[in-house]
């Protein structure tokens, strides 16, 4: 059970990093393009 309990606490962490990242790449973008903010994160930019 405690290799479970790691494995999930483990992905609600990965989550949380990938909701940051989000966020980031949001203000990264809204910086450079407000116009597009609203649309979905084009990571090339």
């Amino acid at each position: 059970m405690k290799k479970l309990h790691a494995i999930v606490s483990n992905l609600k962490l990965a989550v949380e990093y990938s909701e940051t990242t989000m966020k980031l790449f949001d203000n990264i973008k809204n910086k450079f393009n407000p116009d597009y903010a609203d649309y979905p994160i084009n990571f090339a930019f």
